[in-house]
């Protein structure tokens, strides 16, 4: 079985849902859930990356210079076999972390 990689429409929903930002325009969504988005992809893929062990990372690596994405992804999925797991996690960690920023920035 193979796990898949967080979507862009799966991080959408995630952030529109767990922010409330469903009362606002989706220009207004696009502009927070871009900026945030990227923040949290990052996160993510930096977990993930943290699961793989240093010599299959540098053939990452060499796999992704090469643009042979899916061989990166598949060797990833080797080490890392609840990727969708640990990816979900970091991204529900940094969302849960900016909650807390703008709770903690509202009340100063």
């Amino acid at each position: 079985m193979s796990a898949k990689a967080i979507t862009p429409e799966d991080l959408r929903s995630l952030i529109i849902a767990e922010l409330s930002l469903g009362h606002l325009s989706e220009n207004e969504q696009d502009q927070i859930i871009g900026e945030l988005g990227r923040v949290l992809l990052d996160r993510a893929t930096l977990e993930v990356m943290k699961l793989v062990p240093s010599e299959a990372f540098e053939v990452v690596d060499e796999l992704i210079d090469k643009e042979m994405y899916a061989d990166a992804q598949e060797l990833i999925q080797k080490h890392v076999p609840n990727m969708e797991t640990v990816m979900m996690e970091a991204v529900r960690a940094g969302i849960e972390e900016h909650k807390q920023r703008v709770n903690s920035s509202e009340k100063e």
